[in-house]
């Protein structure tokens, strides 16, 4: 029952971050500086490529753990289009989905794809992760949230795109940015809510 955020500029890398997240949590095992110590029923919801691209996707990322589709019968992703949180049926139908596939662990893939608010409206963006808050404190699930990054960045908790109040859900933060030594390398950096942050990696 906790809640992350992974935040990035667009062409990042934060999709296959996310992936990747689900697939170890699926398989069980230990990713990058985040601890997992069991299979954990994982839902991968997104709407910004087309199903073919997104299985696509997912072969490429399996193909990088040696791992294929049986061996992570506990991720399950999925293309969505059209879904907002905000609709009674939608959020009634997510519901139902996270109850019968009995999902430990919900990731959005990007969050302003979900919902058709004002996303530097304080209320607004409150009124969103109450949705998302709902989910956790009834279904005991963990929701993470991949959203984009402010196109002029400053420190690492006013890198999220729209209101503070995103920075303020959270338990959990991940911030992909370019590494200075360039050259592709991505910087990963982290903020716990309740815990020392591990180190940046590169």
């Amino acid at each position: 029952k906790s809640r992350m955020v992974i935040c990035g500029k667009g062409k990042i890398g934060k999709s296959f971050f996310a992936i990747n997240l689900g697939v170890a949590l699926a398989d069980g095992k230990p990713f990058l500086n985040i601890p997992i110590t069991r299979k954990t029923k994982t839902l991968y919801l997104q709407q910004e490529i087309s199903e073919v691209s997104l299985q696509k996707r997912f072969s490429q990322v399996l193909k990088g753990w040696d791992l294929n589709t049986d061996d992570v019968d506990d991720l399950s992703c999925h293309t969505i289009g059209g879904f907002n949180i905000f609709n009674k049926d939608h959020f009634s139908q997510l519901e139902q989905w996270i109850k019968d596939g009995e999902f430990e662990v919900v990731i959005f893939d990007p969050i302003y794809k979900f919902h058709n608010i004002e996303e530097n409206s304080a209320k607004d963006v409150k009124s969103l992760l109450d949705r998302f808050d709902e989910l956790i404190n009834d279904l005991g699930v963990t929701v993470i949230l991949v959203h984009h990054q402010r196109k002029q960045i400053g420190e690492t908790s006013q890198q999220m795109r729209g209101s503070s109040v995103f920075f303020d859900w959270g338990d959990a933060y991940v911030f992909l940015n370019p590494a200075k030594s360039s050259g592709g390398a991505i910087k990963l950096s982290f903020e716990l809510r309740n815990a020392e942050a591990p180190d940046e990696l590169i």
